[in-house]
């Protein structure tokens, strides 16, 4: 009976070893895997920081940007709030100008038919003198036939 007893006890410890030896294989393993994902987790919160470092630094580019195009905007609010006094100041003046680019178109198409007028009035001037010209040395033709007529009318005389 003790012998049965030591053999159990015996057999029990060695049961009892095993499974303390499987056991601890299955902590350090345990040990392991949560090693390995505190690791990731680590990894990926260092990664998770420096991506949200760099989204932070560029919502300050961002806003950066934002405030100098914020700042030119108003600038061409202002530039173009001036221009358009300028043009309110200018717009008169522009008419006047338009209205007397017209009066030069009107005045340089009169110029025009007044020197074409000038012109055909030279020529018919040139043209009369030349008729006058000519009716002078007919004139004088005539006269000359006449004096000479007379001379001969005499000499027949």
């Amino acid at each position: 009976m003790l012998r049965a007893q030591l053999n159990q006890t015996t057999s029990a410890l060695e049961r009892l070893k095993a499974e303390t030896a499987l056991t601890k294989q299955k902590h350090i393993k345990w040990e392991d895997e949560q090693s390995v994902k505190l690791r990731n987790y680590r990894e990926a919160r260092k990664e998770w920081q420096n991506q949200m470092a760099r989204a932070e630094h560029q919502v300050l580019d961002y806003k950066k940007q934002i405030n100098e195009q914020l700042v030119e905007l108003e600038s061409s609010h202002q530039r173009i709030f001036e221009l358009e006094n300028e043009l309110k100041t200018f717009e008169p003046t522009l008419k006047q100008v338009t209205e007397n680019e017209h009066r030069v178109k009107q005045l340089t198409q009169q110029m025009l038919l007044w020197e074409e007028d000038t012109t055909r009035m030279e020529e018919q001037k040139r043209y009369i003198k030349g008729l006058l010209s000519r009716w002078w040395s007919m004139e004088e033709l005539v006269a000359s036939l006449q004096t000479e007529n007379r001379r001969l009318q005499e000499e027949h005389l």
